[in-house]
């Protein structure tokens, strides 16, 4: 097969992975009511999940983990979070306001802060995909505490002393409709999706958090965002998390 066969064939799994099977039965949980709009595919790399597929248009954002099965999404008037496994067939509900990643709490266990508490103020522009990418950094006032946190020994030096992150408002979305993707990565708010995040600890040295590899446009109809009827309601999102999915995300938080 020629590289361009290669390339049409790459497109149609992440097509499957994040919408995916056309047949799947489904019920109004999720279910926006909308037409077919345009949208965007992209492929994601995070330090907490691995490759995340993330599918966003006005009518919805969808983020899909390949390995854990795990789909997060929301809907207008995104004020809800929904998430569900199709290994676990469960589902879970939170108003976005009390969304939290999934990860939060065995990335508290194994570092003294939380990434997300970080004050971030704006430091430019940048372009992305032919997105105007906003630059944000975390403030000089949280470099000095992480410095002095550091130096009296209080967190390890694998802790963020500085934090970058590159986001967009160019999908035209209501403001907050990026804060649950901000929280499922356990990053600071910011406006916008973020698609490029980057730390350096208090070693400085550098460490990518989240990074936005490709880019596809496609459309989306609301049935993209629908999940299956038959899932069973969960009463936390650690409920519908892999056991080994967690057990290989806590391998990545050092000492």
């Amino acid at each position: 097969m020629d590289r361009s066969g290669r390339s049409v064939t790459y497109i149609m799994a992440i097509m499957i992975a994040v919408t995916g099977p056309a047949t799947i039965s489904t019920s109004a949980l999720a279910a926006p009511q909308a037409k077919i709009s345009d949208g965007w595919i992209i492929n994601q790399k995070s330090q907490l999940f691995g490759e995340q597929l993330l599918l966003i248009s006005p009518i919805g954002i969808k983020s899909a983990n390949p390995k854990s099965s795990m789909t997060i999404l929301m809907t207008p008037p995104f004020e809800t979070v929904t998430a569900y496994n199709d290994q676990t067939k469960s589902v879970f509900q939170t108003p976005v306001k009390t969304f939290r990643s999934p990860m939060q709490k065995t990335y508290a266990i194994f570092n003294s802060n939380v990434l997300g508490e970080a004050p971030m103020e704006k430091t430019g522009t940048a372009r992305l995909f032919g997105f105007t990418m906003v630059k944000y950094q975390s403030t000089k006032a949280y470099d000095m505490q992480q410095a002095r946190l550091r130096k009296t020994d209080h967190i390890p030096s694998s802790n963020p002393r500085i934090i970058y992150i590159q986001s967009t408002e160019d999908f035209h979305l209501p403001a907050g409709a990026g804060t649950a993707q901000c929280r499922l990565y356990g990053l600071p708010l910011v406006p916008g999706i973020p698609l490029q995040v980057l730390t350096k600890d208090n070693d400085l040295t550098p460490a990518s958090v989240l990074q936005s590899t490709q880019c596809i446009k496609t459309k989306v109809s609301p049935n993209d965002f629908m999940v299956p009827h038959s899932y069973k309601r969960v009463r936390s999102i650690e409920e519908i998390t892999k056991s080994n999915v967690t057990e290989d995300a806590m391998q990545l938080f050092g000492p």
